[in-house]
């Protein structure tokens, strides 16, 4: 384990050492991993939105809105790098999380004003 920057999010040892997480197949055959086994640090996200509506005349109304996305502007991890590589080529940023998360958006603010009628 790690924090995913400095050190590797998970034991990337060489292939084959005692201690690796991974082990090489026999010539032949597939590996016991399943298909997107490798997990990358949790999703945090929090969204808002405040209005306030004020009666002008008859059913007129004025509604004044602020939306946020992202509000507490939280950094959301991508996945760490999951190619080892092969002998004698081993992928040096294997293990390690190299920016941020394809769909994660800075913290976004949007105002609107809208007469209701």
């Amino acid at each position: 384990s790690g924090d995913g920057l400095t050190t590797p999010y998970f034991n990337v040892i060489p292939i084959g050492s005692p201690g690796s997480a991974f082990g090489r197949p026999a010539k032949g055959t597939f590996g016991n991993l399943g298909r997107n086994e490798l997990r990358g640090p949790g999703w945090w996200n929090v969204d808002a939105s405040l209005f306030k509506r004020f009666k002008i005349r008859g059913e007129s109304n004025l509604e004044f809105r602020v939306e946020a996305q992202n509000v507490f502007n939280h950094i959301n991890l991508g996945n760490p790098d999951a190619e080892i590589g092969v002998p004698g080529n081993n992928n040096t940023h294997a293990g390690f999380i190299s920016g941020m998360a394809a769909n994660a958006l800075p913290r976004n603010l949007q105002f609107a004003v809208r007469l209701l009628f």
